[in-house]
């Protein structure tokens, strides 16, 4: 199913459970575009059969701005009964990096708000992304696609380098 932004296409791959009933997360929309994502669903059958269909009305995703600033607080606090930060130092690297994702995305979304563009609100980002660095490196290798998942994660998070730390820049 890819969801877009203005143009931009990007794929997310769903299950379902063994009801066949499919529950899903959807990253949060832009801001710039009142947090629209616009959706194409693919449905395959066992045999490869295929359809798709467009999702005549997009679906407007916002982000819950008092979870995304307490949850700025656990990862920067280490706060280990936080489920957040639980997964994030999880073993589980699909999960991990589904999480960072969609926070990262929040986090973006934050740096162009006049309402968190302080010097403060810039600083506490830097501190959560280093810890969600931290975080990321401490996963273990275990073959290719983790080397790959991790690298993207890691480019992910350091993609907006006015919130990197002065210590994660010289890594």
């Amino acid at each position: 199913m890819p969801d877009s932004y203005k143009g931009q296409t990007s794929y997310a791959a769903l299950n379902y459970n063994q009801n066949g009933i499919l529950k899903t997360g959807l990253p949060q929309g832009l801001s710039t575009d009142s947090y629209n994502v616009y959706l194409t669903v693919f449905v395959y059958d066992d045999a490869n059969g295929m359809t798709s269909f467009n999702l005549s009305q997009p679906v407007q995703v916002q982000p819950n701005m008092a979870q995304t600033l307490a949850t700025m607080t656990d990862l920067t606090n280490q706060n280990s009964s936080s489920t957040f930060v639980k997964q994030m130092m999880s073993e589980n690297i699909q999960m991990t990096a589904q999480n960072l994702m969609t926070f990262t995305s929040v986090m973006n979304d934050m740096s162009n708000n006049p309402n968190y563009s302080t010097t403060s609100d810039l600083n506490k980002r830097a501190d959560v992304r280093e810890s969600m660095a931290s975080s990321i490196m401490s996963i273990t290798i275990t073959n290719t696609a983790s080397i790959k998942l991790i690298s993207s994660m890691l480019s992910v998070i350091t993609a907006n380098n006015v919130e990197i730390s002065k210590s994660m820049a010289v890594r």
